[in-house]
């Protein structure tokens, strides 16, 4: 088995000196063909760090370790570097392709069909918020093929990167509701960390002639790489208030026996926390591991309940559909004067979803809880609902069901309704992804899902992150970097109860991340689930975060 650990080398060289003060890198222009593609070759000069030609070639740094599998042994001065040609030729096209047109202080923009604030905001790194105050017009709605600015100010441009101190950032994300971690005694932890990065595949496919199959598997190490490179993000800040980590990375490539072969060399033993792996074969060898010795697991990728079934010491980050319905529940409870429903099509496990939602409804200062009459829809949208609509107080409709088909039939029915009545559709997490679902409904309907992983762009955490990120690593953070951070700040800092405590210690504890939130409960007979679910509101043609 291949151990990550030279590779955790090679990314920590990124905040050393050399990193601290940049050696200037000349692109090459000497090129080598081989099995029909072209390579410029770089030599490796004095000083020089993987992360550092990266960035003079525009290359993400997993990138240049996929095309150049020998360095993950390091680099020395004088060695040769392969840069495909083809990568560059594509991005100079992408860039000429694009020219920036400029207004003052604003960049100019042309709306797309089918883009809404929200994206537009996302794309470039801004805010909806930002986006109306420099465009009034926009109040009248987005149209397509309309000029539009970009105040450049709000950007989270390449050239800010210099203001920023990855030292300086806040430890965690959002605030967190005790100081129990820092109260803890600081000491040396040891976390092993089981990642698929497929770093074999990778060296085996680039030797076939022409690749053609690599990016898929390319594909599948990034979502590994970018959660790794957040949790070394979330290792700076935890380091920084004290605390001794030791990361051991292990590349599982989705192989129990790989992960069985693990343990039996004894590859985990000491581990105060194990991170990992992402697939579920894989992960319950692990876990059978950690249920054996007494060692704390988090998944950050399984969402199933059946995961911790048996296992005292699993954690499962993910809430599952029953835990985001009961989000729901306590979002709504604190609704007053509405005229509310909860549509469903009868089937046991849409049942179940309901008993979940009615049960986390919460009673307010009164002792009165807010009523959800539900309505079996199996046998006709409007004739089950629309007399029980209310044409003179706000009606919210909480929607159970996952298929997209039925949810693109109802959305077309009380879309038409929302014309001469105010209507609010409470929805499930997948509802936003439907391709078949246009994005004016859920606008029309003010659709709001339970989602546990939304990003609030607006969050001036969540900007010092994106741009920690692309000093460090020169490339912007996906969904997994997200997560690998808010994971690392989560759990690192609670290494010291983890030790004294075990894993109940994480019921005390509720944080609030870039990405997600925390808030652990005990499952009968299991481990540990994270119940806090983010509710996000459609209206407006943006994404606005709530929390139940």
């Amino acid at each position: 088995m291949r151990s990550l650990i030279l590779i955790l080398a090679i990314l920590w060289s990124c905040c050393g000196p050399a990193f601290a003060q940049e050696v200037s890198i000349l692109r090459s222009d000497s090129t080598l063909t081989a099995d029909g593609e072209t390579f410029l070759i770089h030599r490796v000069g004095s000083k020089q760090t993987l992360f550092s030609i990266a960035k003079a070639y525009g290359m993400t740094l997993s990138r240049l370790v996929f095309c150049n599998p020998g360095v993950i042994e390091g680099i020395q001065p004088g060695q040769f570097i392969k840069i495909p040609k083809v990568y560059l030729d594509e991005l100079s096209r992408e860039r000429s392709q694009e020219p920036v047109r400029t207004d003052g202080g604003f960049i100019l923009y042309e709306v797309q069909a089918k883009q809404t604030l929200y994206a537009i905001a996302k794309e470039h790194n801004t805010t909806v918020t930002a986006l109306t105050e420099a465009n009034p017009e926009l109040e009248q709605g987005l149209k397509v093929g309309s000029i539009i600015r970009i105040p450049v100010q709000r950007l989270i441009s390449a050239d800010m990167t210099e203001r920023v101190e990855l030292k300086g950032m806040n430890p965690a994300a959002a605030k967190v509701d005790s100081d129990m971690v820092r109260r803890q005694p600081k000491g040396s932890y040891t976390v092993s960390v089981l990642l698929p990065f497929f770093l074999s595949q990778n060296d085996s496919l680039l030797k076939v002639e022409g690749s053609s199959n690599v990016p898929e598997v390319y594909r599948r190490s990034e979502m590994a790489l970018h959660f790794y490179e957040g949790l070394l993000i979330a290792l700076d800040s935890v380091r920084a208030t004290g605390l001794e980590v030791k990361l051991n990375v292990f590349d599982t490539e989705n192989s129990e026996e790989r992960v069985m072969r693990m343990t039996n060399e004894g590859k985990l033993k000491g581990s105060d926390l194990i991170i990992g792996p992402f697939y579920a074969g894989e992960f319950q060898k692990a876990a059978e591991y950690a249920q054996e010795h007494r060692i704390p697991i988090i998944t950050p990728t399984i969402q199933g309940k059946q995961v911790v079934e048996g296992k005292g010491v699993v954690m499962k980050m993910i809430p599952n559909d029953e835990q985001m319905m009961a989000s729901l529940g306590r979002f709504v409870s604190r609704l007053k004067g509405t005229n509310n429903l909860v549509l469903h099509y009868g089937k046991p496990d849409q049942q179940v979803l309901l008993w979940r939602f009615r049960g986390a409804l919460r009673a307010d200062a009164d002792g009165q809880r807010p009523s959800f009459p539900a309505v079996d829809i199996s046998k006709g949208l409007r004739d089950s609902v629309a007399h029980r609509l209310s044409s003179t107080r706000p009606n919210h409709i909480v929607i159970i069901t996952p298929d997209e088909a039925k949810v693109a039939s109802i959305v077309r029915t009380i879309s038409g309704w929302t014309k001469d009545k105010d209507i609010t559709v409470y929805g499930m997490s997948d509802w936003p992804k439907f391709k078949n679902v246009e994005a004016d409904h859920w606008d029309r309907m003010k659709l709001h899902v339970p989602d546990p992983f939304a990003i609030d762009y607006a969050d001036p955490e969540t900007e010092k992150f994106i741009l920690a990120f692309r000093k460090r690593f020169g490339t912007e953070p996906n969904t997994f970097a997200y997560r690998g951070y808010d994971i690392g700040i989560h759990m690192l800092r609670a290494l010291p109860g983890l030790r004294s405590e075990g894993v109940d210690y994480m019921l005390k504890v509720k944080d609030r991340g870039i990405q997600s939130d925390f808030d652990w409960k005990r499952l009968e007979g299991g481990g540990l689930e994270n119940i806090a679910a983010r509710i996000v509101d459609y209206s407006g043609l943006m994404m606005t975060l709530k929390r139940p």
